[in-house]
């Protein structure tokens, strides 16, 4: 059980270095946005480490640690999952959308596909055996 968790504590690591090391080009509403989806992200790894799976939807994790989303850089509004990974300039700015990751039946990762005023802007992917931060280029 300890080498288990071991693994985790050295993901959560990484993200951390990943997610520091990650900034230039950005303006600080999408920093902003990656900050806050960031600490989702722990949330997630959290709820894996508790319940030996990920969530079939971000708002488990929501539920199971009693907090709200948080707010939307641009809007003001909690952030919500917008349901695609296609960008909507209308409803994607500072919102996000959540994947479960499967394998024979069951929930091993996720995808976190992050929005920003212009476009994709970051998707994280964790699952039980890597992580991975694609910085997307423009």
């Amino acid at each position: 059980m300890l080498a288990y968790k071991s693994k985790y504590l050295v993901i959560l690591l990484v993200i951390g270095m990943l997610a520091g090391s990650c900034t230039q080009g950005r303006t600080a509403l999408e920093q902003e946005t990656i900050d806050r989806m960031y600490r989702v992200s722990q949330w997630l790894n959290d709820f894996m480490l508790a319940r030996s799976y990920y969530p079939e939807t971000i708002d488990e994790v929501f539920a199971w640690k009693n907090e709200s989303p948080p707010d939307n850089p641009y809007t003001g509004q909690p952030m919500v999952d917008t349901g695609t990974t296609e960008f909507d300039p209308d409803t994607s700015p500072g919102n996000f959308h959540y994947i479960v990751m499967k394998r024979s039946g069951q929930n091993l990762g996720y995808q976190i596909h992050i929005f920003g005023k212009d476009g994709l802007i970051v998707i994280v992917n964790q699952s039980t055996d890597w992580y991975e931060l694609r910085d997307l280029d423009r």
